[in-house]
Formats: structure tokens, sequence, C-alpha cells
């Protein structure tokens, strides 16, 4: 049986979880724009030139951070309460 404090906590721990995964994702958003941003940006840009490298570079870490972010979302997914169970 659970008890009024379990349950609180457990509540608690859902709310910090949710505030924790809607962060990554704003941040994960964020990251996408950027990346969107940067790749168009190269389009117009004359391909093996330093300009284009360095674009070529900044849309590898921000792909690079979107899916670390992406992974950090599926490990916050993944958890479970570990409260007390009735």
């Amino acid at each position: 049986m659970r008890t009024a404090g379990g349950a609180a906590t457990t509540r608690a721990r859902s709310m910090a979880r949710l505030d924790e995964l809607d962060d990554v994702s704003r941040r994960i958003l964020r990251a996408v724009e950027d990346l969107k941003a940067a790749e168009l940006r190269s389009r117009g840009m004359i391909v093996g030139s330093p300009e284009f490298a360095a674009t070529a570079a900044e849309v590898r870490d921000l792909a690079r951070a979107v899916f670390k972010l992406s992974e950090e979302q599926v490990v916050i997914g993944q958890q479970r309460d570990s409260g007390p169970r009735a």
C-alpha cells in the first residue's frame, strides 16, 4: 500500500522528470533550428571554400548535439519511479 508521503514523492519525481524532459525538448528544437539555419547558409557558399568548410563543421557539430540530446531524452523516458509500489 502506498502512503500519502510516498505518493507525493512519486508525484514530485514525475513532475521533475517532466520539467527535465521539457527542457531537453526545448534544447533539441533550438538545436534543430540552428542546424537548419546553418545548412541553409551553406547552400549559398562555394564548395571547398573556407566558409563552406567551417559551416559544414558547424552543421556536423549541431547534428551531434541533436543526437546527444535525443539520447538524453531516451534515458529520461526510460526512467521509472523508484518509489514504493502497492
